[in-house]
């Protein structure tokens, strides 16, 4: 997209949601007065290249059994403004969660978004910059450490209800420490009333 389509795009977008249709059927959908130009860019490349065959190269988080599909965008860097990005990933998948992460260069992986995959076999992300990116049936994770994840909410919910559980309540001891008050109160008139049996 050169500067000059990019301003009447801009212009477009003022009153409603622009979508661009790329190659490989990933569309961009920009939502109304959202789009921005991007400082220091002249021309905006929206298409993509895809990979659907698992390569021995790839990041070790990612393995055979896990790989879905690779996708490339030949833009780098932030885009005009966050962008709901719909590519097709089969129908083999539809209804399943698959993982889409971002490839670091130091084969790392960030931003993993968890998404259900529609009955048409698409996935729908949202992003606001360009890259490499993964997609994986299993949620990524590396070797020795824990998981890198940045959009993931599956993590953050099992650690609350994990910390709710464990965590004491402020004032659980109250109602113990009234308990054996009592009781040691009760022992106490016990023997006192025993001493004067005695007697």
């Amino acid at each position: 997209v050169s500067n000059d389509t990019f301003n009447a795009i801009l212009d477009e977008n003022a009153t409603k949601d622009v979508i661009i249709k790329s190659n490989n059927d990933v569309t961009f959908t920009f939502a109304k007065g959202t789009m921005a130009s991007v400082d220091g860019k002249t021309e905006y490349d929206f298409s993509t290249s895809i990979v659907n065959a698992y390569s021995d190269t790839m990041p070790s988080y990612i393995t055979k059994d896990n790989f879905v599909s690779q996708i490339n965008f030949n833009y780098s860097g932030k885009l005009p403004a966050t962008a709901d990005i719909r590519f097709y990933v089969g129908t083999q998948y539809a209804g399943q969660t698959l993982y889409y992460s971002l490839m670091n260069v130091d084969n790392t992986f960030a931003e993993v978004q968890a998404v259900t995959v529609d009955a048409a076999g698409y996935m729908t992300v949202k992003q606001d910059h360009c890259s490499s990116y993964v997609v994986t049936n299993a949620e990524p994770k590396l070797a020795g450490k824990d998981n890198n994840t940045a959009n993931s909410n599956t993590t953050k919910v099992s650690d609350q209800k994990s910390a709710s559980v464990t965590s004491p309540k402020t004032g659980d001891t109250a109602p113990v420490v009234l308990y054996v008050m009592i009781a040691v109160a009760a022992l106490g008139v016990i023997v006192c009333a025993k001493k004067r049996k005695m007697a």
